[in-house]
């Protein structure tokens, strides 16, 4: 579903009257809509760092005698660049992977003396700056890396996992917009809440290998 289609069912399923024609421009009511199903993705991706479909792969080259590589640098290779980025997890280079070294190994060793091929890396919080051993000549790195939380804005957006777990998107949004502070309706609260944590195992079930998770209060 695209975002217009999520926001049409939470608006719907709310009891409130008329439809959307886009999630561009609105006001009021409605763009408490818009803006509760956009933080329901927001809020469902954050939920876990072990989510499969946040992780992915790029590479780039190492430059002869270069040790520190900015994100627009080591990300290049990736389809929006350092704009996919939330932060390095693993290096890896001719199959090895790269020993994780932590910022107090500076205090010990010149990462601007080429050492041959890229044996450890730094990663450095602030910047996300990565920082290794100055390799002799190019090697093609690669970058295990967590991607930044979708944003859902156009009309035409589609979250990034498959159609059959955008229901829980809606529930979730439901949820919010029953509550006290919106519409203060108890019973559609009471009934999203129940629905999004039982579409919570099966989101969980598909995207965290080899862990079922299991909601306390839902019944198996």
């Amino acid at each position: 579903m695209t975002f217009l289609q999520l926001v049409r069912l939470v608006h719907e399923r709310s009891g409130l009257q008329g439809t959307i024609d886009s999630v561009v421009g609105q006001t009021g009511i409605r763009k408490t809509v818009v803006d509760v199903t956009s933080e329901a993705w927001k809020t469902i991706q954050g939920a876990s760092d072990s989510y499969t479909f946040r992780k992915d792969v790029t590479s780039f080259n190492t430059v002869v005698g270069k040790s520190t590589y900015t994100p627009a640098e080591y990300m290049v290779n990736s389809s929006n660049g350092a704009a996919d980025l939330s932060y390095a997890i693993m290096l890896t280079c001719r199959g090895s992977v790269l020993t994780k070294m932590p910022k107090e190994y500076l205090m010990m060793v010149d990462p601007s003396a080429s050492q041959a091929a890229p044996a450890w890396w730094i990663r450095d919080d602030s910047s996300e700056n990565i920082i290794m051993n100055a390799a002799d000549r190019q090697y093609t790195v690669n970058v295990l890396f967590y991607k930044n939380i979708q944003s859902l804005v156009g009309d035409g957006d589609v979250p990034c996992v498959p159609e059959e777990f955008h229901p829980i998107i809606v529930e979730k949004a439901l949820e919010k917009m029953a509550s006290d502070a919106i519409l203060g309706n108890v019973g559609l609260a009471q009934e999203a809440h129940y629905n999004y944590k039982r579409l919570l195992q099966k989101f969980n079930r598909a995207f965290i290998p080899g862990k079922r998770v299991v909601p306390r209060d839902v019944l198996i």
